[in-house]
């Protein structure tokens, strides 16, 4: 999947997406600002811009930044709600 397309993605669902990766990996990513784009070259002048092909997101589990090749992106999907909007969720029973 090319960076741009994850850029879009983020971008449309910003209550946070999961990134799933081609060896079953997956990454939580709660938020815009917990996934790192490199600038969008695609307006650029020069004869042949180089699209990016990697990211960098926060790592809950390990703590850290992790560097991300998007070629080896093999799904995206947005997190699903907690279930405490009004009207929607599991009822206690009285």
């Amino acid at each position: 999947m090319d960076a741009k397309a994850i850029r879009t993605f983020i971008e449309e669902h910003p209550g946070g997406i999961a990134v799933l990766m081609i060896d079953g990996t997956v990454y939580r990513v709660p938020g815009r600002d917990w996934l790192w784009l490199t600038p969008d070259f695609s307006g650029a002048t020069t004869k042949s811009p180089r699209p990016a092909t990697s990211f960098y997101l926060f790592d809950e589990d390990a703590g850290h930044l992790r560097l991300v090749n998007s070629m080896l992106v093999k799904e995206l999907q947005p997190l699903k709600s907690n279930g405490n909007k009004k009207g929607k969720g599991r009822r206690k029973s009285a």
